[in-house]
């Protein structure tokens, strides 16, 4: 069900930063989905003008720094984003959560759908999420680092 779900919100999410949000050529989605037990449940989409916006349990809108973009595009290009596969969502083992990923920037987008129970996916995704987390401090909205579990 959870691989279904995160497939669904993968399709929504591959049409989120088409459309045009500015002269920057910038758009970022991290779905960060939930597991069986206490895995938080968010979506932070970065718009190309800077704008942030978290929800969880509410929405929250922030403004990014240039570093913040800047080191965003760099994560993104060191795990070679645009050379993943689509997705990554065999059943290794259940009840692990999932992120859905979403990336334009240089022209080029691509949108990545993740369950963590997949064995196949490259440890440079896994790393992407922590970057992310880092560069954005996650923490600050959840209330704690968020802690990422993997097959």
């Amino acid at each position: 069900m959870k691989q279904i779900i995160l497939t669904l919100l993968c399709a929504c999410l591959s049409c989120v930063g088409c459309e045009d949000q500015g002269t920057d050529d910038f758009d970022m989605t991290y779905l960060h989905g939930p597991c069986h037990g206490s895995c938080p449940a968010f979506s932070i989409h970065v718009y190309s003008d800077r704008s942030l916006q978290y929800v969880a349990i509410d929405t929250i809108w922030d403004r990014v720094t240039n570093q913040q973009i800047h080191d965003l595009a760099d994560a993104f290009e060191q795990c070679n984003y645009f050379s993943l596969k689509d997705q990554y969502v065999a059943v290794g083992a259940t009840d692990f959560a999932g992120a859905v990923t979403s990336f334009r920037f240089g022209g080029r987008h691509k949108s990545v759908n993740h369950y963590f129970g997949d064995p196949s996916a490259p440890e440079e995704l896994r790393h992407l999420y922590s970057r992310i987390n880092d560069i954005l401090n996650t923490k600050q909205w959840i209330g704690h680092p968020v802690i990422l579990e993997f097959i």
